[in-house]
């Protein structure tokens, strides 16, 4: 419980516990490892240690395996979504693979595990290689989807991502394959329109923003 206050993070980072969750996370991995290390996050120190320590390939590891507990997957990607806030995190996550098992799992039968996918993945498509990673594996329709979801917190993660990947079509400009592109990302209008209604304001706004990104065109 400790960890749940900026003071108790601060003191977990200051008894070496970053290093000894991560040989943990490694070696006997359970929840609870990951939850105390995702509190170590929140603290500076802590977060720059775990990213010494390779903790984007661990939790791209753990996440490579959709047969987990839902529980240990759901704390997997709430860690790397803390780990890929500063960009040279998200660099490390990329290249380590993290968008593919993000991608699989906005599919997963537990909607807490879709929640926290679509929170990773919106944070690594901020970066050009990850929206074109995601697209390439036709992510556009998993995110379609998930802005039709029941849950207010995965639609608007939800559109503000699509709206992340929508741009990049802007690398794609006018070539042969514009048209596909535009079909593809197109069909998520209808709902956006809806959304732009909504009578939560920042919902309406991200599903307006992502609207006119879909529109762009060279």
């Amino acid at each position: 419980q400790i960890g749940k206050y900026p003071e108790g993070s601060a003191t977990l980072v200051a008894c070496s516990s970053v290093s000894l969750l991560m040989e943990e996370c490694r070696a006997n991995l359970s929840s609870d490892a990951l939850v105390s290390l995702k509190f170590c996050l929140q603290d500076p120190r802590g977060l720059a240690e775990a990213l010494q320590l390779e903790a984007c390939g661990t939790m791209v590891q753990i996440l490579s395996d959709p047969s987990q507990n839902p529980e240990i997957l759901m704390e997997a990607l709430h860690n790397l979504a803390s780990l890929t806030n500063p960009p040279p995190g998200k660099e490390e996550a990329i290249e380590q693979g993290a968008v593919k098992p993000c991608v699989l799992l906005l599919r997963h039968s537990e909607w807490l595990v879709q929640a926290a996918a679509v929170k990773a993945l919106a944070s690594l498509v901020i970066h050009v290689k990850g929206k074109k990673q995601a697209f390439d594996l036709n992510v556009v329709d998993s995110l379609v989807d998930l802005i039709y979801h029941n849950e207010p917190t995965v639609v608007i993660v939800a559109v503000r991502a699509l709206g992340s990947v929508a741009e990049f079509k802007k690398e794609v400009k006018s070539t042969p394959q514009d048209g596909v592109y535009r079909a593809i990302f197109d069909v998520a209008l209808p709902q956006l329109n809806t959304l732009a209604q909504n009578e939560d304001r920042s919902l309406a706004k991200a599903a307006r923003d992502t609207s006119e990104l879909i529109k762009w065109r060279p």
